[in-house]
């Protein structure tokens, strides 16, 4: 397109990749693959990307389950398993080679002003401060936006008192490209495939069992954890130190 645009970003690329967020395992369905090949910022990490042949569905103490398969549908995979950081300087340096792009970074928005036909944006870059016009802004900067915020738009926030649980283990047992979703009385409980024998880990929990699991130490974890999900994929073992998310 012939537009020119800017992107305001509060970390620089040394924070982003050491960021905890930078662990999350992102599971994408077909279509957003597809629409980052398009990109041009999936083939970087393909080869870490861990494809979804076959979901697994099911509940806790109770008898049915849902399985989709990939080959049944046609396709290589229903989607893929890529962990966060690795796409996200994909796309850094993706938007680096792209002229049309002008990256402001470290930086932060200031104040804004909403005219008729642009709206004025101040930032402090580093030790200098500055403003730029432009015809649309785009507030990509998560549930507490300075953006919105700055803008005086209103949010509406659900607390569902619950906090995500994530991890990774390592499994005795091959998952072969299965992704599993297991729905406990707890909450939902996820593992998804990562690479050989190994699974990223989303256990959504109240927050007050989640500050109890945290609290834990490694091996009543993983108790836990085994007695959630059961003997799908064999023996658990913790590979990576348990963090929380609230959710909201």
């Amino acid at each position: 397109t012939p537009l020119k645009i800017a992107v305001i970003e509060a970390q620089t690329d040394a924070e982003r990749s050491l960021a905890a967020t930078g662990d999350r395992a992102l599971a994408l369905s077909r279509n957003t693959v597809q629409a980052l090949r398009g990109l041009g910022v999936f083939d970087a990490v393909e080869h870490q990307a861990a494809p979804i042949r076959r979901i697994h569905i099911s509940d806790r103490g109770h008898f049915g389950q849902a399985r989709l398969d990939a080959a049944d549908r046609g396709v290589e995979a229903l989607g893929h398993v890529v962990v966060a950081r690795g796409l996200e300087q994909s796309i850094a340096e993706a938007m680096g080679a792209e002229g049309a792009i002008t990256p402001f970074q470290p930086a932060r928005i200031l104040s804004l002003k909403a005219g008729p036909e642009s709206i004025l944006v101040s930032l402090r870059s580093g030790d200098q401060d500055r403003v730029i016009s432009a015809r649309l802004v785009v507030a990509a900067d998560g549930g507490n936006s300075t953006v919105r915020a700055l803008l005086n738009i209103p949010q509406t926030v659900r607390d569902y008192q619950q906090t995500a649980v994530v991890t990774e283990v390592s499994t005795s047992k091959d998952h072969q490209g299965t992704a599993f979703e297991r729905f406990t009385r707890s909450g939902p409980l996820a593992l998804l495939p990562l690479g050989p024998k190994r699974c990223s880990v989303v256990w959504t929990l109240t927050a007050e069992d989640a500050a109890e699991v945290l609290r834990e130490g490694e091996s009543e974890f993983v108790d836990q954890l085994q007695d959630a999900f059961g003997q799908w994929l064999g023996t658990l073992t913790l590979a990576r130190k348990p963090q929380g998310f609230p959710l909201k």
